[in-house]
């Protein structure tokens, strides 16, 4: 994947004049995918209006999806906010899924930063493709290997040293639980060196 390729399917999402919506837990996918659509949005002087939904889970994603959307709004002199949505005690794909009728009173189209599971780690978290054209997933197609290499390939290193992506602890990263060992994974199969440790 390169970032024609994902230029090319977010920029028609963006530049549709529908209020979208981006789900973003801070983590690794969720942070290249915000960066994404205000990349796309400033390069082409859009006026898209965004709006970013975190579900409120017990791993302080609330502080972590803050960190990304202070980074941002720094980076691009915006000013996006979050509105927490979903049930946090439920499992991964019901507690985005339970935001969505929330999300919805707000937005016309939700984005999310889903990525395939790898065969080489099984036992991941149930990420679907979804049918509706009300959602749009442009990293599904894709494992986070491609999502790391794109994040290098365009230059956003800080994706790697702002984003959290453990499940287990709220701070420095457990590097047991499987999104830690999806990670470690893609860095690893890029030859990248890994500069984060949430």
């Amino acid at each position: 994947m390169n970032y024609k390729i994902i230029h090319d399917i977010l920029f028609p999402i963006l530049n549709n004049g529908r209020k979208i919506g981006i789900f973003c837990s801070g983590g690794f996918d969720s942070t290249l995918l915000l960066f994404l659509c205000l990349k796309i949005i400033k390069e082409n002087n859009l006026n898209t209006n965004l709006q970013i939904f975190t579900v409120p889970r017990h791993d302080d994603s609330i502080i972590h999806a803050q960190r990304v959307v202070d980074y941002m709004n720094k980076l691009y002199n915006i000013k996006l906010s979050i509105l927490a949505v979903g049930d946090p005690n439920v499992e991964h794909f019901k507690q985005v899924s339970s935001g969505f009728k929330l999300a919805f009173e707000y937005c016309d189209q939700i984005l999310l930063g889903d990525t395939s599971n790898p065969d080489e780690i099984p036992n991941g978290p149930n990420r679907i493709r979804s049918m509706s054209a009300l959602f749009a997933q442009p990293f599904i197609d894709y494992t986070k290997r491609y999502i790391v290499e794109l994040a290098n390939q365009i230059g956003f290193i800080d994706c790697q040293t702002i984003s959290h992506t453990c499940t287990e602890s709220l701070t420095i990263r457990c590097n047991k639980c499987w999104q830690c060992q999806e990670r470690a994974w893609a860095f690893k199969i890029n030859n990248y060196v890994d500069l984060g440790n949430m």
